[in-house]
């Protein structure tokens, strides 16, 4: 299996594909010092390949080595990722979960 993934700022996803197909995306929003990661969607016909968990893994090393943003997360699966890889971010650039969306998306 051959992995992409490809940051696309106009639309601010991070998408991913498949040996060539389409499989999912990343969503976030900016705002002045954060980015919050808002929603991982991993299409049926790939799931149990890993897919979310490389979607997020780049997006953050994307986001901490390209920006001076805080990762913040509105997305279950951003957050259980994180938890799972603790010292992945460091400390002063985890904004931790979004107080006002806590972890409102789930993996669709």
């Amino acid at each position: 299996m051959s992995t992409e993934v490809v940051h696309q700022p106009s639309t601010h996803r991070y998408l991913i594909s498949s040996d060539g197909k389409h499989a999912g995306f990343l969503e976030y929003e900016d705002t002045e010092v954060n980015r919050l990661f808002t929603h991982t969607v991993v299409d049926p016909a790939f799931r149990g390949e890993g897919l979310a968990s490389i979607l997020v893994r780049e997006g953050i090393t994307d986001t901490v080595a390209t920006t001076p943003l805080n990762i913040v997360s509105a997305c279950s699966y951003v957050t259980k990722w994180i938890e799972m890889h603790p010292g992945f971010i460091e400390e002063k650039r985890s904004g931790g979960i979004d107080p006002e969306l806590g972890n409102s998306c789930r993996i669709v």
